[in-house]
């Protein structure tokens, strides 16, 4: 969605893939969002455009996070 705004804590991915990330600054411009990602044990951030994000889904973050 071209429109799509976040908020701080929200979790996004590339619209063409890539990992999961938190969103930790939405700047005033509105143009772009700076989030955080764990690359393995070293934690990663970027500033991206909001037009290249979306919602990333809760299905697929889940079955990363698990350990079973």
């Amino acid at each position: 969605m071209a429109n799509e705004t976040y908020k701080i804590g929200d979790l996004v991915q590339l619209k063409s893939g890539g990992p999961a990330m938190t969103v930790y600054e939405v700047p005033r411009s509105g143009l772009h969002v700076k989030c955080q990602w764990f690359d393995g044990a070293k934690l990663e951030e970027g500033d991206f455009a909001m037009i290249s994000l979306q919602l990333a889904e809760p299905e697929k973050t889940a079955s990363k996070t698990s350990t079973s």
